[in-house]
């Protein structure tokens, strides 16, 4: 079996995205897991960092994902700015792209839905940024 991610990398997202949630119905925290090395199978990727079945994946595109989150911080800079994070999502996926080769987006669930971030390093260490959405 190989080795999961070194810790340096899963501390480094975990400061990246220290304080931000996902914004849907609910707000969900977002969580950062270790992912085991050198592993092509997003699923497997995802289940082997949450310990969890996820079930079917649909894989939604990079930037229509990270759009609509900004967009949606816009919205809530205008109306509460105190309570705006947009500053700091900007700021996560600028430092995704320039830190990590591939970034993918994925989906699994209908009303109660993962959304799985998996990025990827030049040397194939992987991290998966995992949080939730409410949709009905």
């Amino acid at each position: 079996m190989t080795s999961p991610v070194p810790s340096a990398e899963v501390q480094l997202v975990s400061l990246w995205t220290s304080g931000l949630t996902y914004m849907s119905e609910s707000e969900a925290p977002l969580m950062v897991l270790p992912a085991v090395m050198e592993n092509d199978d997003p699923a497997t990727t995802i289940e082997q960092a949450t310990g969890a079945s996820v079930g079917p994946l649909t894989e939604v595109p990079v930037s229509a994902f990270f759009e609509k989150v900004l967009r949606q911080q816009r919205i809530v800079a205008e109306e509460v700015p105190a309570a705006s994070r947009l500053d700091k999502w900007n700021e996560l996926v600028l430092n995704l792209k320039s830190h990590f080769t591939a970034v993918n987006v994925y989906r699994s669930g209908s009303v109660q839905v993962g959304i799985f971030i998996v990025c990827r390093t030049a040397k194939g260490e992987q991290v998966v940024i995992a949080t939730r959405a409410v949709e009905t």
